[in-house]
C-alpha cells in the first residue's frame, strides 16, 4: 500500500499540471482571439493609406464608423486608381524601352489616362458627398443621422456602379500582375466587407 500512494500522488500531480497547461493554452488562445478581433474585425479603419482620396483623417474615421459601406467602397476605388496608375507607369516604361513604337504605346496610355481621369472625377464627387454627410452630422447630429440613413445607401450604390464599370476595364491589368500595395488578407477582408455591406 505504501508503494501505491506515491504513484497516485504523481498521477494526480501530472493530471493537475496537464489541466493547468490546457487551461493556460485556452487562456492564451482567448486573449489572442480578442486582440485579433479588436484589431482586424472591429473596424476597417485605419488600414493602408488612401493616397487618392481627398478627405482628412477625422472624416475618414467618421466614415469608417458611421458609413462603413461607403468607406469600404472608397478604399476599393482608391485601389482601382492605384492599379490604373501602376498600368500607366508600366506602359511608360515600355515606351522608354521601345521608343520607335511610340504610337502603339501612346494610344494605350491615352486610354488609361482617360479612364483614370474619369475615375478621379467620380471619386472627388463621392468625397464631397461623404464630407457633406460628415459636416451635417457634426453640425446637427439628428439631421446628420437622418442624412446618413437617406443618402448613405444611394451613395454606396453609385459607388458600386462605378466599381462595376471600372472592374471590366481593369481585369486586363490584373493579368500583368501588378504588385499590390496591400496584403492578400487585407484585400480579401475589404472585398468581403463590400459583399456584406
Amino acid at each position: 500500500m505504501t508503494k501505491k500512494e506515491p504513484k497516485n500522488k504523481t498521477t494526480k500531480a501530472k493530471r493537475s499540471m496537464l489541466f493547468l497547461f490546457t487551461l493556460l493554452i485556452f487562456a492564451v488562445l482567448g486573449v489572442a482571439g480578442w486582440i485579433g478581433y479588436t484589431k482586424w474585425a472591429g473596424s476597417s479603419y485605419p488600414g493602408a493609406p488612401m493616397a487618392y482620396i481627398d478627405l482628412d483623417e477625422t472624416t475618414l474615421q467618421f466614415t469608417s464608423k458611421k458609413l462603413p459601406h461607403v468607406y469600404t467602397r472608397l478604399r476599393l476605388i482608391n485601389q482601382k486608381i492605384e492599379l490604373i496608375q501602376w498600368e500607366i507607369d508600366r506602359i511608360a516604361k515600355v515606351e522608354r524601352s521601345y521608343p520607335r513604337q511610340k504610337r502603339i504605346v501612346q494610344k494605350e496610355r491615352k486610354r488609361w489616362s482617360r479612364a483614370l481621369a474619369r475615375l478621379q472625377k467620380q471619386l472627388a464627387r463621392y468625397a464631397i458627398q461623404t464630407e457633406a454627410l460628415f459636416v451635417t452630422h457634426r453640425v446637427n447630429t439628428q439631421k446628420g443621422v437622418a442624412a446618413i440613413r437617406e443618402k448613405g445607401p444611394a451613395l454606396a450604390e453609385a459607388m458600386d456602379q462605378t466599381l462595376a464599370s471600372i472592374e471590366k476595364a481593369t481585369t486586363s491589368i490584373r493579368k500583368n500582375s501588378p504588385p499590390g500595395p496591400q496584403g492578400l488578407i487585407e484585400t480579401v477582408g475589404v472585398k468581403l466587407a463590400a459583399l456584406f455591406n
